[in-house]
Formats: C-alpha cells, structure tokens, sequence
C-alpha cells in the first residue's frame, strides 16, 4: 500500500471511529435525559453500555459501506427525531412511543402542549451533533467518499466488534435482573427497552409492531373457543332494563392516584381534603388499590373499561378504530343520560357517546378549540341534575390534572419530599379536589340527590409504579351501602360487574370481565391476561351488534 493509499485508510477508519462515537454521544444523551439509569445497577449499566457500543459501530460499519454522506445524515436526522419524540413523550408519560401511540397523536387536541412543556435546551445537543458529523464528512469527502483497498475487510472487523460487544451485553442481561420493583412498575415494553436501553433497538420493535397492527385485524374472524363461549353472553343484549330510583353521577378524575389523597405539604395541608372528609362522614365503598388496565389509548381507554367492562384493544386504540360499534354499557339502564366532556373533539366522544350507551354530549364550543375547566365541569353537572325530570346518568370528565400539571393558583407549600413535577401534580389535585368538595357539599342537601349514586374514580395512573404511586382510588356513595366497605385490591374492570350488582341489575347477561367487589364468593371468569385477549376479540368482531 502506498503512502497516500495508507493516508487515505487511516482517515476512512478515523472517521467511521468517530461517526460511530458521534452516535453513541446520542445514546448517552438519551440516556442521561431520561434518568431511567437511575433503575440499573453497574452490572445493568455495563450490559447497557455494550448494547449502545454494538450499535454505534453497527453504524459505523454501515458508513463503511455506504460511503454516501446525504444517506448517513439521514439517518442520523431520523435517529435524533426518534430520540427527541421519545425523551418528550417519556416525560409526559413515563411511557416510550409506539406505533398505537403514534397513531392517536393528531386525534388528541392539546396534545402538543402537554408534550412541548418538556422541550428543553439540553435537546439542541441531538442536531448539534448531527450538524458536526455533516461538516465533519464535508471536510474529509474526498477520503470518505473513495473506497480504499481495506475498506471491506475494515467493516468486517467493525462487523465482529458489534456483535461480540452485543453478545455480551446480552449474555449478562439474561442472568441479572433490570427492574427495582421499588422504583418502577413500567410495561413489558418499556422493560425491554430499560434492559438493553438502546433507543434504535426500540425504533425497531415500533416498526414491527406497525406490521404487527396491519396483520392483526385478520385474528378478528377467528372463531370463540369453547372457554369464551362460556364467559360471554350468548343472547342479545336487552335494551331496557328495570328502571333506577335516582341519578347515577360517575366522576372520572383525569389521572387521579391514590397516594395523592394521602399526601400533606410541608405545613401538613391535606392535598384532598373535601375528598377525605367525603370518605369519613360518608357510607362508602372505598378502594385505594385500583390498578388501571388502560393501554395507549389513555382516557380513552379508562371510559371503555368503566363503562362496558371491557379492556382495552391489544393494538390500537377501541374507541377511534371500533368508536362506533355496539357496546354493553351502564348508561341504558337511565331514560336519560349525558356525557360531561371538558375538551371537545377527543377521543371520538361525537361517537362513543351513542355507542356506551348515552342520549346526549355536553362540551365546550369546538368551533372555538375552548376547553372546559373543573370548575365548569361541576357547574355543567349541577345543572344538569338540578334540571333533570327523570332519572338521569351523568359520566363527568375532569381536566386540570391533565399534565404538564399547570395550577393557575396553587395555594400548597411543599419541600423537597416530593419532586417538581409531584409538587406541580399535587398542586392540581388539590384545585380538583375543592371543586370536588363543593359539588359533593351541594349533593349532601340537594332534594334530586337523596337517592343518588356518586361513583368517584380515574381514568388512568400518571406516575410508574413506586410504592403507592400507579394505583387510583374508587369511592362508590350509594344508597344501598349503609356503612364504609374497605376493599384493599381491585382491577379497573372489577368496578363494572360491582356496579350492576348496586344497582340491582344482576340479570343483566353481560357481567364484564371483572369481579363484584362486594361479594366474596365472586371470582373473575378467566385470568387478566386472557381478558385482554378475549377483549381484543370481542372489539374487533363487534360481538354485542349480534
């Protein structure tokens, strides 16, 4: 090899080195803006260090074969657009983007304020390396571009390097363990992607998860096996049934957790305290322990659990593929019913309102993108009741502790105990909570409330399971239950099959997938995983239009 041919390699493998060290700074970045570190231990971390390497000179083999500068910054540009969307939307979330997240984006009104509160300088470091690695390749085209003699056999070794760095990466992820279940509580996804923390590793399984949803509707034809035959009901649906004494009022709180009830600030302010009061001087079912079932459809999926007891979609999101289908649902029982919606325009309510069952749909002016506020919600509901001449079953959604967790007057004083954003979250619940406090003061001594049912409970958690974070309360105030009834543990799709037992409406055919908390003989017709599976089929087949 000649002198200037020996130059021209020396500088071909330079810059695939530094190419390659340019993505793994991405990685680290990634890494470090997420915190999800903090959940791994060293042995953890080296796994994870491995895996990020075995990319990073995955790439930088790519380079060495490809040699075209426009098509490596492309990908770099792809690599720091999915890194951004993820690091925004895990901290809104505490969740990693998937294909059945990405497609409900554009159907969620305010989205973009809730995810754009977390853009930070911090993520400039993404295309600023981006823009050096271009002029970088600019600078050096000439030795770039020309394939020297060693070129292959150069990628080849890269080639061995990052297999040999991922193997062993892999091997010591296979014998440790890589969740604390004091720190978190995160989806099998988001699990896997804690294990090898490689940010292209999980843009790989969205792709696949893409494919994954395209070829899933085909199961939808599938026959019930025996077992499903048995759980679900083999008659139609009724369409009357025995008519309620007074007003069914089902207060969906917007990511409402229990462990915020039982929180103080820093002068011992309780952050609920009407909603305590509530609990104490009322007869009441109560449960501090709802795990919530919801998927990527969020709020979404929260109302679709309460109200037909059924889960959510494996993929996808129910209520914008199959919004229109014909559900089981709480709110027939009522000759008049109405959803309470503070946003108008989300989560396809136009439609799921006919389809769960309910007569009508109040919001705010969608003309004008307005959005309601708590207070409003209330007042919308006191009137709603003050004014109804028959039974009436009112579905109210909540709003102000939507994140990014905004108080316009936050009146708490709170240390170092809780984090900003807990601090910020509290500061919410408690603005919810008086205005929850007022209408539940007014119910008390309100003549149409005497014979009323007021469920409160959450659409979703917000925080990863830590302790008592990721678990929602359930508090059911009704006439039938004459003293408080402590229940420990439940599921979100226990709530449905409780409810028609309160209300009397035990031969109703479908009893949902959950159990009837108040019994002790209950028990669920199949396990939570098989739930899911047999939900997902249900959905897809439009099984209750039979």
């Amino acid at each position: 090899m000649t002198g200037t041919a020996r130059t021209n390699a020396n500088k071909f493998i330079l810059l695939a080195l530094i190419l390659g060290g340019i993505v793994l700074l991405k990685f680290i970045f990634f890494r470090q803006l997420t915190e999800l570190d903090q959940a791994l231990n060293v042995t953890q971390l080296t796994s994870a260090y491995l895996t990020n390497i075995a990319a990073a000179m995955a790439v930088a083999m790519f380079a060495l074969l490809i040699r075209k500068i426009w098509v490596i910054i492309l990908l770099l540009v792809i690599c720091d657009v999915w890194l951004l969307a993820n690091l925004m939307y895990f901290n809104a979330n505490f969740t990693l983007l998937n294909w059945a997240a990405i497609t409900t984006i554009t159907e969620l009104p305010g989205f973009e304020a809730s995810i754009g509160c977390y853009v930070d300088w911090l993520q400039l470091l993404f295309p600023l390396t981006t823009l050096a690695a271009y002029f970088l390749l600019v600078g050096f085209a000439d030795s770039f571009t020309n394939k020297p003699l060693c070129s292959s056999k150069i990628a080849i070794w890269y080639g061995i390097m990052a297999f040999v760095c991922w193997a062993a990466g892999a091997t010591i992820r296979h014998y440790v363990s890589f969740t604390d279940p004091s720190r978190w509580n995160i989806h099998d996804e988001e699990r896997a992607f804690l294990r090898s923390h490689s940010p292209m590793a999980h843009f790989g399984k969205t792709i696949g998860e893409f494919i994954h949803f395209q070829l899933v509707h085909f199961n939808a034809d599938l026959p019930l096996t025996e077992t499903e035959q048995c759980i679900v009901p083999t008659s139609v649906l009724p369409d009357t049934a025995s008519s309620p004494l007074g007003h069914l009022v089902y207060i969906l709180i917007e990511s409402m957790e229990s462990w915020a009830m039982t929180a103080q600030d820093a002068m011992g302010t309780e952050v609920c305290p009407y909603l305590n009061h509530f609990i104490k001087t009322h007869p009441v079912v109560v449960s501090l322990g709802i795990e919530t079932q919801q998927m990527y459809g969020r709020s979404g999926d929260g109302q679709l659990i309460t109200q037909t007891g059924l889960l959510p979609l494996l993929q996808g999101v129910a209520c914008m593929e199959y919004g229109a289908n014909t559900y089981p649902n709480l709110a027939h029982f009522y000759p008049d019913s109405k959803v309470i919606n503070p946003f108008p325009r989300v989560w396809n309510q136009r439609v799921t309102t006919r389809s769960y069952g309910f007569k009508d749909l109040r919001e705010p002016d969608a003309k004008t993108h307005q959005k309601g506020t708590d207070s409003l919600m209330f007042v919308w509901t006191q009137e709603e009741l003050e004014h109804a001449i028959s039974p009436m079953y009112l579905m109210v959604l909540t709003i102000d502790t939507h994140a990014p967790f905004r108080c316009e007057s936050p009146s708490l004083i709170f240390d170092a105990t809780y984090s900003d954003t807990e601090q910020a979250y509290l500061q919410c619940v408690h603005h919810t909570d008086q205005h929850l406090g007022r209408f539940l003061d007014w119910a008390d001594t309100a003549a149409v409330m005497q014979n009323a049912t007021i469920i409160i409970t959450a659409d979703h958690n917000h925080f990863p399971r830590e302790g008592e974070k990721g678990l929602c309360p359930l508090i059911i105030h009704t006439p039938n239950v004459h003293s408080t009834i402590t229940i420990p543990h439940a599921y979100q799709m226990d709530i449905f099959p409780t409810l028609l037992h309160l209300m009397g409406q035990d031969s109703y055919p479908w009893h949902g997938l959950g159990r009837n908390l108040l019994d002790s003989a209950s028990i669920r017709p199949c396990s939570v995983k098989e739930a899911y599976r047999l939900s997902d089929k249900l959905i897809r087949r439009n099984y209750f239009a039979q």
